[in-house]
Parts: structure tokens; sequence; C-alpha cells
């Protein structure tokens, strides 16, 4: 009796043991049930087993645990989230992976993201978030996706920004973004997809960017950017996209084109001037040229004619100049737009 009482007791405490092994911290269990909370989760689409036991161990919804003790991936997005995201969303030590995209959620990002250190991707799109980008989320050095587009942020783009040299793709589009493009950008040279379109930036496009030279799309669309384009802009060598449209851009279209494999070049409603550089010739792959609202650009190139022809349809050219245009009518100029489709 006393070998099985004595079994029985070993028994008990073994599996006390394993599962306080196999559980996660009190503190991250705290901060996702604030998380909870905090966006109405009782309102979600989708809360199962939520407040119920441990979160791994149970399943909540969303959450993920590889080895049932860390929580590596927090994925709530389209999911009918509420309210704010709290401080407490900084507690959660080994996160590789937090997407509240599409959601409801208001208020401003908390500056405890700044600890989240070994995040990976991060998602906040599509929300109604307010205030300005923390400073700290240059500290997610980790990171490799950064989606922050269409929100209500205000403020400026936070020069630590350039810290995060891991990122592939970077989205702030569709804010109230104001301020200047940092110069520090040009250290996140991993980059391929920036997108800073559809703010209210100021002032020119830094010839850093340059340096950015795995670069493949770049959107600074519909901002109030001034100054010339800068040349260094074709030293990237892998750029397919390039969209300029609907600032207030001045100067010549610099030379330099000609070596890349533009597939799409948007320069519409800018002020830019002087003729098309020939080198357009050059780019075999473009589908889409567009210059429309440049009063004083012009192109009196008989190849790049023969260039529209040939992508468009003989004749085509002719379909370039538009003096209807109500943008340049009041100076007397004629507008240049191309459209260009394979």
């Amino acid at each position: 009796m006393k070998r099985l009482k004595k079994a029985s007791l070993i028994c008990v405490v073994m599996m006390m043991g394993w599962s306080t092994l196999f559980a996660v911290s009190q503190e991250e269990t705290d901060a996702l049930i604030a998380l909870y909370d905090a966006t109405n989760g009782d309102q979600w689409n989708n809360h199962d087993n939520w407040k119920t036991g441990d979160p791994c161990i149970n399943r909540w919804y969303g959450v993920s645990c590889p080895d049932n003790i860390n929580i590596d991936e927090i994925y709530l997005a389209s999911n009918h989230l509420s309210g704010y995201l709290p401080g407490e969303i900084g507690n959660f030590t080994t996160l590789r992976i937090l997407d509240v995209g599409h959601n409801q959620l208001a208020g401003s990002i908390p500056d405890t993201i700044r600890h989240l250190t070994t995040l990976h991707y991060l998602d906040l799109s599509y929300n109604n978030l307010e205030g300005i980008i923390p400073f700290g989320i240059g500290n997610l050095t980790q990171l490799d996706y950064l989606y922050i587009e269409n929100n209500n942020l205000t403020g400026s783009i936070p020069s630590s920004l350039g810290n995060l040299t891991h990122l592939y793709h970077c989205a702030l589009s569709n804010n109230k973004l104001t301020g200047t493009i940092p110069h520090s950008i040009q250290t996140m040279v991993t980059l391929q997809t920036l997108n800073f379109s559809n703010n209210a930036l100021e002032g020119s496009i830094p010839s850093e960017i340059g340096e950015m030279t795995k670069l493949e799309e770049l959107y600074l669309n519909n901002n109030r950017l001034t100054g010339k384009i800068p040349s260094t802009i074709w030293n990237l060598e892998h750029l397919h996209v390039l969209s300029l449209r609907y600032n207030q851009l001045t100067g010549a279209i610099p030379g330099g084109m000609g070596n890349l494999d533009l597939y799409s070049l948007l320069l519409e409603y800018n002020r830019l001037s002087g003729s098309i550089p020939s080198e357009i010739t050059q780019l075999t792959d473009l589908f889409s040229f567009t210059a429309y609202g440049n009063c004083n650009l012009y192109s009196d190139d008989t190849a790049v004619q023969h260039f529209i022809d040939d992508k468009m349809g003989e004749g085509s050219y002719r379909y370039i100049l538009d003096t209807n245009s109500h943008n340049c009518h009041s100076f007397g100029v004629t507008p240049l737009f191309i459209y260009l489709l394979n």
C-alpha cells in the first residue's frame, strides 16, 4: 500500500512538472488576455478557446506555438478586431509573426512594440490607427516584412527605419505622413519593395536611394515631392516599377535608364520639362509609361516615335499629344501622355 501511495505521489509530481514545463509564461498569457480584452475579443469572428487553459496546449485561435511553450505567431487578420492595441503587446519574447491587419483597430501603435526584437513579420495595415510611427520600430532589426499602410498615421517617417537592414518589403502608403523621406533608407539594402505613396511627404527624393540596389518596385506617387528626379535612381538595376506620379517634381527626366528592365514608368502630373531621353527605346519590356500633365515635357525624337508605334501599332504616336487638357491649357502648352501596352 505504501508503495502504491508513493508511486501515485510520484505520478502526480511528474504530471505537475510536465504541465509546468509545457506552458506559456504567465506574463505572455496575461498579454494575450490584455489583447483580447482591448480589442473586444467577444466580438471577434473567431475566438475559439481563448481564455481557456493554456494558450498553446488549448490552441487559442490564431496563436501558434511550435514547441507548446513559446508563442511564435499571432495571426488575427480579418477577424473583426476593434478597440486598440494594448501596451502588453510588447511582452512576447519569442514572437516572429504579428498580423492584425484588415481589422477596425484605432488608437496609436504602442511604443512597447520596440520590445518585439525577434519579430520577422509585422502587419498592422488596413485599420484606423492614428498617431505617429514609434521611433522604437527601429529596434525590430530582424524584420523582413513591414506593412502599416491604409491607416491614419501622422508625423514623419522615423529615421530609425534605416536600422531595418533585413527588410524585404516596406509599405507605409495611404496614411497622412508628412516631412521628408529620411536619408537613412540608404542602409535598407535588402529592400525589394518600397511604398510611401499617398501621403503628404515633401522635399526631394534623396540621391541615396540609388544605393538600395535590390529594389524592384518603388512607389512615391501622390505626395508633395519637389526637386529633380535624382539620376542615381537608375542605379537600381533590378527596378521594374517606378511610380512618381502626382508630385511636384521639376527638371528633366535624367538619362541613364537604358540599362534597366523597367516594366512601368509612371510620371504623370508633375512639372517635368525637356525632352524624353532617347534611351527609353532600350526599355524593350516597358508596357506602361505615363507622362500626362507635364506641360513642358516633349519628344521630337523620331526613334522615340517609332518605339511608340512599334509598341502600340502603326500611327499610334499621334495619340501622345492631347491638346484638350485643362491642366495645361491655361499655360498655352501642350501636355504629353504616353501609354504603352504590349
